[in-house]
């Protein structure tokens, strides 16, 4: 039985422009595709998430903390992302460290899920279709979408 292939040796952007936009993290020490298996023994995904983190895709994978603009995973942005990871299906975007969006932060329903280890924090958190583990606290002004489909280890603060 074959496992997918590892692509670890794809080359490590710290950000990816789209019609003159950056539109990946800023400030992100490693950025790497890795199978829901590796992902699930350095981050125990398989105990953490609801779904098991199973959804047969790859995982993009954030090393450290990040800092991103609010439309880094939008529709349009989670798009390019795959196809600058060579077209490669990935359903799930991992941060192991902290995550600071600038602005309201949408996620796009086609991504699987958002797996962050620390705390995150935005203006505005939207979220319907995406499964979300946060392992720290959720610091934001507004929270919208299926928060049945939302997990928080930490507290949510709703900050005004």
């Amino acid at each position: 039985m074959g496992q997918k292939e590892n692509n670890r040796n794809l080359p490590r952007k710290n950000s990816i422009s789209v019609n003159g936009k950056t539109l990946t993290p800023k400030n992100i020490a490693t950025m790497m595709l890795l199978t829901e298996d590796e992902l699930a023994q350095i981050a125990d995904t398989r105990n953490l998430l609801k779904s098991r983190g199973d959804y047969g895709c790859d995982c993009l994978v954030y090393e450290g903390d990040v800092t991103a603009e609010g439309y880094w995973l939008d529709d349009n942005s989670f798009r390019e992302l795959q196809r600058q990871a060579g077209n490669r299906d990935i359903g799930t975007v991992a941060v192991l460290g902290n995550l600071a969006v600038n602005g309201k932060f949408l996620l796009s329903d086609r991504l699987m899920c958002l797996f962050v280890t620390g705390t995150v924090q935005a203006a505005e958190f939207a979220s319907y279709e995406t499964e979300v583990y946060i392992g720290g606290d959720l610091r934001t002004s507004g929270f919208s979408g299926q928060k049945s489909r939302v997990t928080v280890a930490g507290t949510i603060a709703e900050e005004h």
